[in-house]
């Protein structure tokens, strides 16, 4: 990615997400995310046959009932950084990510995220997606994660990896995508 287009995308993510922070999950940075935010509650504690699809594959695959026991779930993975990006008092998705040294070198690997905004439009998301990829890239040599094939946000993936000149493959219904620090 040359400075140009990372400038563009710096200046077209500031104008749409100012207030938005992230914030590492803690019990108690979760029980307030949780008070302070009913819908948050709601959606991550909705039982897997009733969430949207998109995201029973989340639930089904790491935990087996609800967001929020996926969300617990990566508090205790070893060397997995787990946070929730938050504006204000609303949470708008969460994110986790392990850290895994291979051959020395830190590499991010078993990416996991969720919007919980579902009426964010797909611009926002590729751009907060983005924007945790930027950061991501700043402090390890790689991130790496996988998908299902059919998951809508895969469109949204392959133009980030085109972004950072990242790679993507197919193997029995999962999507492999890798990117490299340039």
């Amino acid at each position: 990615m040359n400075v140009k287009n990372l400038n563009s995308m710096l200046k077209e993510h500031t104008q749409i997400a100012l207030n938005e922070s992230f914030v590492i999950v803690t019990e108690h940075s979760l029980q307030k995310a949780m008070c302070n935010d009913a819908q948050f509650k709601t959606f991550i504690t909705m039982p897997a046959k009733e969430l949207p699809v998109e995201y029973r594959q989340l639930v089904v695959y790491y935990s087996k009932s609800t967001l929020l026991n996926l969300i617990e779930t990566s508090m205790t993975i070893p060397a997995m950084t787990s946070q929730l990006s938050v504006e204000g008092n609303k949470v708008k998705g969460f994110v986790a990510y392990q850290v895994l040294n291979i051959d020395g070198v830190d590499r991010v690997g078993n990416l996991i995220m969720f919007s919980v905004d579902r009426t964010a439009l797909p611009r926002t998301l590729r751009l907060d997606l983005e924007s945790l990829l930027r950061e991501l890239l700043l402090r390890y040599q790689s991130v790496s994660w996988d998908a299902r094939s059919d998951n809508k946000a895969n469109s949204m993936y392959k133009r980030a990896i085109k972004c950072f000149g990242g790679t993507y493959s197919i193997e029995n219904d999962i999507t492999h995508y890798h990117i490299e620090k340039q």
